[in-house]
């Protein structure tokens, strides 16, 4: 079992990053999977040093199931289970640190729920993370043309709203992050 992919994904784990796991798998609002939970809190538990006693599959079969005989289909059923919890945890993981992605992800909700208020408070808000955050010219275009996009969507859903202001902002930050990708692709090649 020390070759399955869901062993060799929580072998890349930190502690902390386990404990983190651990946390995740026990949120209802994440798994609501009682065997799935055993699964990951025994992996858990074995981690890092993964002996060989600890993931023999029948033991692990009986500890997750509590029935003697083995069933290779339903364990790998679950074992495919874990993978998908496992790829939940690292893109939410990820996400939790990306103040910028995090925003984005709200204010296109919130434009697609059409709430106004919170909307543009938090395309402010958003705006001055990406312009704080030590990143390129070329990734800081990007980001704000991502914005922008989203804020056209939300101008041109709604009556009375008139969107050419913002349209000529996302056209200059286009022109910015084109240009600004060109020279450096231009540096590399020389």
């Amino acid at each position: 079992m020390k070759s399955s992919k869901l062993v060799k994904a929580i072998a890349t784990l930190s502690a902390w990053e386990l404990r983190h796991l651990s946390d995740f798998v026990h949120s209802p609002f994440h798994n609501k999977h009682e065997r799935l939970t055993r699964l990951l809190d025994w992996l858990i538990d074995c981690a890092p040093e993964f002996s060989e006693i600890a993931l023999d599959r029948q033991a692990v079969y009986r500890h997750v199931f509590e029935e003697s005989a083995f069933d290779e289909q339903k364990f790998k059923d679950l074992l495919s289970l874990g993978i998908k919890l496992m790829k939940a945890f690292l893109s939410f993981y990820r996400l939790r640190k990306d103040e910028y992605k995090q925003g984005l992800a709200l204010l296109e909700e919130l434009e697609a729920r059409e709430w106004e208020g919170e909307f543009n408070k938090t395309r402010l808000a958003l705006e001055k993370v990406i312009d704080g955050q030590p990143d390129q010219l070329q990734e800081i275009s990007l980001r704000h043309l991502r914005v922008q996009e989203v804020y056209i969507n939300y101008l041109g859903a709604g009556k009375d709203r008139k969107v050419e202001g913002s349209v000529l902002t996302a056209s200059e930050l286009l022109d910015t992050y084109y240009i600004v990708y060109r020279l450096k692709l231009a540096v590399e090649m020389a």
